[in-house]
């Protein structure tokens, strides 16, 4: 399996493997957020059915307010479960998601987990810093003030329940898990948030992580996201369009 950058659609928080073509074999993009991976599968046919152009935009941004894997075999919502089926669908490398039951069960223990401890939390700090204001909202600052904590709180609790004394989330192997989990850091990183400083173990968990996917990689992928404040002081974001407001306003509204 080799990794490269992705051009394609979808809401920044949104998790979703995409099928491309390329070459003579199949490959499988994998779109998570800012990040957008595309992921060679041994086996997956070469003639499959192409993905529509990145529209750029806002759908690039994360204003979508659903955005789902654009084949009639793969009718999901952006979740865990794209990737959970497309990963079986196409026997992608066996340490993404383990044939192991036990260690598959600690895959999706992190998953859920994930779902409901991380994605809603950690894409606030851009909303508050960039997408609000974008559009003349302020997020309050007792809101801002609960997000940190809660930001502080899953950060412990994925040291030491999730890390632990492992080499990644999920074990020993780097996991789906692991790809889930470092997308979803880097939204805050990307506004100023030093997530990993004082936390020796993250700090060495992602260096794992991104060694294995590729220095090189990792900033390419990454260029859009870890420049949206430099975009933004620059005011050359997208403006975005009225028929959107409702959706953003119902994401800030959402902030506890």
């Amino acid at each position: 399996m080799r990794f490269s950058k992705c051009k394609a659609e979808g809401p920044a928080k949104s998790q979703c493997l995409r099928k491309q073509t390329g070459g003579d074999s199949g490959e499988e993009g994998l779109v998570l957020g800012s990040w957008r991976w595309r992921v060679r599968l041994e086996g997956s046919p070469s003639n499959a059915e192409k993905p529509p152009g990145p529209t750029g935009g806002w759908e690039q941004l994360g204003v979508k307010a659903w955005c789902q894997c654009p084949y009639s075999h793969c009718p999901f919502i952006p979740s865990s479960a794209i990737l959970i089926y497309l990963s079986c669908k196409y026997q992608t490398a066996d340490h993404w998601y383990p044939s192991d039951l036990q260690a598959r069960a600690r895959v999706h223990e992190y998953l859920g987990w994930h779902a409901d401890c991380i994605r809603g939390t950690f894409g606030v700090p851009m909303w508050v810093q960039v997408l609000g204001p974008l559009i003349g909202v302020q997020v309050p600052e007792e809101k801002v003030e609960r997000n940190r904590t809660a930001i502080d709180q899953a950060l412990q609790w994925l040291e030491n329940k999730f890390l632990g004394d492992r080499l990644f989330l999920a074990g020993q192997q780097v996991t789906l898990a692991d790809l889930m989990a470092l997308e979803e850091l880097m939204q805050p990183v990307a506004v100023g948030y030093e997530l990993f400083k004082g936390r020796p173990r993250l700090a060495a968990w992602r260096e794992r992580v991104e060694a294995f996917l590729g220095a090189e990689l990792c900033q390419e992928a990454r260029s859009i996201i870890l420049s949206i404040l430099e975009q933004a002081a620059k005011k050359t974001l997208p403006t975005p369009p009225p028929e959107v407001y409702p959706t953003m306003l119902l994401r800030i509204a959402r902030i506890p």
